[in-house]
């Protein structure tokens, strides 16, 4: 009996030292929770993908130039958002994250007229002219991934920055919103992880806003979010 009343002295011992180190543990990891949040305010993660999303201006129209090897991985400052007007029609080789065709495992944009264009070659595409600019010195190939020997009454082989129409499949494209990210750089929404480290929703509707109560409120000076904003949302 003696023996047991060690035994149990010493367990609660035990645990008395032990508790301590184990809520230390948990205010550690909730600090650190808290913590990482508060770095991403400002900010906005992406999506992960294989292929580097569009980036647009202001007006919503893809840049000429498009930056090379986009970091998903960044958390990216941001300066607002905003709302393009619709609808556009544009070419399917830019619907993001789907590549347009793949042959022999590469992927290609179908230009229209039985020619290929190999996809990372391309840099923009205005749903204005109907026009691709290329990045890179490209050739022309076949559905079967050969290379042409004309293409369109010429030598299939165009420079880098050269322009080519476009009369392959399209899509149309309803207003959207964009994040800007700086330097006169915009990402659409709907590649948006997180907005300063927390869930977001998109709108498919002007939406008033109401408390729980299910009085309609003002918040943040305003009674009614925009069609097609992003918002956080504070639920799980």
């Amino acid at each position: 009996m003696k023996l047991n009343k060690k035994i149990s002295a010493v367990a609660l011992s035990a645990t008395l030292l032990i508790s301590p180190i184990a809520l230390s543990g948990l205010q550690i990891a909730t600090t650190n929770t808290v913590q990482a949040a508060e770095s991403l305010k400002g900010k906005v993660t992406l999506t992960s993908s294989y292929n580097s999303p569009i980036i647009y201006d202001k007006n919503g129209e893809a840049l000429d130039h498009q930056p090379q090897n986009f970091n998903f991985k960044k958390a990216y400052n941001y300066y607002g958002q905003i709302i393009t007007n619709g609808p556009r029609i544009y070419a399917d080789a830019f619907i993001n994250g789907e590549p347009q065709v793949i042959i022999n495992g590469e992927e290609y944009v179908d230009l229209g007229d039985g020619g290929y264009v190999l996809a990372k070659n391309v840099g923009s595409y205005s749903w204005k002219t109907g026009v691709l600019t290329l990045i890179k010195d490209s050739y022309i190939y076949n559905k079967n991934g050969k290379k042409l020997s004309t293409y369109r009454g010429q030598k299939a082989f165009y420079k880098a920055r050269s322009s080519v129409k476009y009369t392959g499949k399209l899509y149309t494209y309803h207003p959207n919103s964009f994040i800007n990210i700086g330097n006169g750089q915009y990402i659409s929404s709907n590649i948006i992880n997180t907005m300063d480290g927390k869930g977001v929703l998109k709108l498919n509707t002007n939406s008033a806003i109401y408390n729980k109560a299910g009085k309609r409120i003002t918040f943040n000076g305003k009674r009614t979010l925009a069609k097609y904003s992003l918002i956080n949302y504070a639920g799980k």
